[in-house]
């Protein structure tokens, strides 16, 4: 799985180094960093994952260095699809489904994040329905 993984991975790089080597593109000038930020982590994962095949990923430290890298990269290659999803540009939201089929292979191989006890604010408005919510859960 983690060839796979790697496999997609510098696909995605591939891809997004051709639609970033048009730089002078509007729509690519608008996104700002997202391109060279989806090449670099690409390319990142891709390279870390091809050495960290065989033997190697047995150990443990491989195993947690791999893991904590493979979930930042599911959130910014994630953050990177919805940018690029934005897009009017067609080569654009085809890189935006590779980068998502990118994120969720790493986010497999991250697996579940942990719980770590510490308190998660809610946004304000997810706030204001828990408490709509529960206020007329009694009500006939």
């Amino acid at each position: 799985m983690l060839q796979e993984i790697a496999d997609l991975c510098e696909l995605c790089r591939v891809r997004c180094g051709r639609v970033f080597a048009r730089r002078t593109d509007p729509e690519l000038v608008r996104m700002g960093p997202v391109m060279p930020a989806a090449v670099s982590m690409s390319r990142l994962c891709a390279d870390t994952l091809d050495s960290c095949s065989g033997p190697a990923a047995d150990t443990a430290v491989v195993r947690m260095s791999v893991k904590a890298m493979c979930a930042e990269a599911a959130r910014l290659l994630s953050l990177c699809a919805q940018a690029c999803l934005a897009s009017g540009d067609e080569e654009i939201r085809d890189v935006a489904a590779l980068l998502t089929r990118c994120a969720d292979g790493c986010a497999l191989l991250a697996g579940p994040a942990k719980i770590t006890g510490v308190p998660v604010p809610l946004p304000e408005q997810a706030r204001q329905q828990r408490v709509v919510t529960s206020g007329s859960a009694g009500v006939a």
